[in-house]
């Protein structure tokens, strides 16, 4: 495995990254890629996390097929918002098909813009629906797996701040100011696990108490006071009026899909009882593309939480290899075929 790491664009004075790991043996011609967007909740988070941001379950299968793995790096919110996503996305794409990129691979090889395909885990979910989207050319497949970003309108006020979970003593205690100062802006905040305290940075406490406060639409769009006006409305149609007449639609993927007959070829799998992206926003995404006619496909795997994690025992789900190998195939098949 060889690895090209490349700086696509800047957000401020931050290099956004795309790193492309090539297979051993790489054939002449245009070669196809998969693109992953790291997980985080959209504020933390980096490409090189394992867990959510380099997975070997799917990172390993590229190579075997000959596939180029990609990880992306992405503004993260606060400061940035989708609206710096959005942009990041479009940069992506056009620095993918120029000149400057085929200059590093080997001589002879290229990019293939017409094959490619993006995988996303958690907050990674997001940028990929935005690809799928407003991409050109299109990815030819999409993987979300307990992807965040497919019901932010949810009517059971999930995003603001109506949660099945308990929020560590850290959170409930925090102050929203002292966190909003304690992080600055970033492109790539790498997962602290600790044993008896779990995932300690800063930035992802700051996710957890967005919310705890059901503040999170505010710092997602840039717009104080957003969420207070969404919950205040209390049918679907009027909360996705208010984002079209406040100029935000291509921020929420899920007010295009059920018109969206052209969306990629999308595999989703989710956890029964994830209670930090619930499994509704996977559902609605599958509901949306069925009814517009697009192809898709649903896995929800009972009784497993967040990072497709046993409640019980604290590990990755038994059947985890064969489902992760499973939507691998899904997107090869696109890719290859």
């Amino acid at each position: 495995m060889s690895v090209i790491k490349l700086t696509y664009t800047h957000i401020q004075t931050f290099p956004l990254s795309v790193e492309l790991l090539l297979p051993e043996t790489v054939k002449s011609g245009p070669l196809p890629v998969l693109l992953f967007f790291h997980g985080g909740g959209l504020l933390s988070g980096s490409r090189n996390d394992e867990l959510f941001g380099c997975p070997s379950a799917i990172r390993e299968p590229c190579f075997e097929r000959g596939i180029i793995f990609a990880k992306v790096d992405y503004p993260l919110l606060w400061p940035f918002t989708a609206k710096d996503i959005v942009s990041s996305i479009r940069q992506l794409w056009s620095f993918l098909g120029s000149a400057a990129t085929s200059s590093h691979l080997p001589e002879g090889s290229s990019l293939d813009m017409t094959r490619i395909a993006v995988a996303g885990y958690s907050g990674g979910a997001y940028p990929c629906r935005i690809a799928a989207l407003h991409a050109s050319p299109k990815p030819v497949a999409v993987l979300s797996a307990y992807g965040q970003g497919g019901d932010f309108l949810n009517l059971n006020d999930f995003w603001f701040g109506n949660h099945p979970f308990s929020f560590p003593e850290a959170v409930k205690a925090a102050d929203g100011r002292s966190l909003l100062q304690a992080t600055g802006p970033s492109i790539d905040d790498p997962f602290v696990i600790l044993p008896t305290k779990g995932i300690t940075n800063p930035r992802w406490l700051l996710f957890l108490w967005m919310g705890l406060n059901g503040v999170y639409l505010d710092y997602f769009t840039g717009i104080n006071g957003l969420s207070d006006q969404l919950r205040a409305l209390k049918t679907r149609e009027e909360r996705e009026a208010k984002i079209i007449d406040l100029g935000l639609l291509e921020l929420f993927p899920e007010i295009r899909l059920e018109a969206a007959s052209e969306f990629p070829p999308t595999f989703l799998f989710h956890g029964s009882d994830d209670a930090i992206v619930l499994v509704g926003e996977s559902e609605r995404t599958y509901t949306s593309l069925q009814q517009a006619g697009a192809e898709v496909k649903l896995v929800v795997v009972p009784d497993t939480a967040h990072g497709m994690i046993d409640p019980k025992t604290g590990l990755l789900f038994e059947g985890r290899d064969k489902l992760y190998r499973e939507s691998f195939d899904f997107l090869a098949n696109k890719l290859l075929n």
